[in-house]
């Protein structure tokens, strides 16, 4: 076994490992903790800075989803981990990427990084009727261990409010006259 417990790499089934910089990165699963991880490699620490980063990741079929509004909820874990931990979550419709959403502008429910317990992130988007894929993971930036487990994506309810509002994306256009 080396650093983190990892000495191998296994890509879950129906996962693919993605990044600017997969390389650097091992996936595996912890049998304990029914979780998959993304750690950074032995040795990689000397040469990773917080805008590396590797994912783990699904693409599927849009169509269950289209005109229903999904939730992606996960729980993610930290180890040592310099630059974050977050899900992501994006729609593809006919002419690319058209709602994307990692969390990284999130003040109250953000990427995890430092040593952290099992934490509850959830992303919520209306999927447009024009809607062709669903992309969604996890991604570990910089070094350390990140842990995913119990990762859902449902249908919920309307009530269930969006994320924009702690996204930084404003409902309508807001102070234009810089009075506030």
């Amino acid at each position: 076994m080396e650093a983190y417990g990892i000495a191998h790499e296994l890509v879950p089934k129906a996962w693919s490992k993605s990044g600017n910089n997969p390389s650097a990165y091992r996936i595996n699963v912890d049998q304990t903790d029914h979780a998959a991880v993304i750690e950074s490699k032995p040795g990689a620490e000397a040469y990773l800075s917080e805008a590396d980063f590797c994912t783990l990741m699904q693409a599927i079929d849009a169509s269950d989803y289209r005109g229903k509004r999904t939730r992606l909820r996960c729980q993610i874990k930290s180890v040592g981990v310099s630059g974050g931990v977050t899900p992501w979550f994006r729609v593809d419709g006919p002419a690319g990427s058209s709602r994307f959403e990692n969390l990284e502008r999130s003040q109250i429910a953000g990427p995890i990084n430092g040593n952290t317990d099992w934490t509850i992130r959830t992303i919520v988007f209306d999927v447009p009727e024009d809607a062709v894929a669903l992309n969604f993971g996890f991604y570990l930036k910089g070094s350390g261990r990140g842990l995913a487990r119990a990762i859902e994506l449902t249908e919920v309810s309307n009530s269930i409010p969006l994320n924009m509002p702690d996204s930084g994306v404003l409902r309508k256009p807001t102070n234009l006259d810089f009075s506030a």
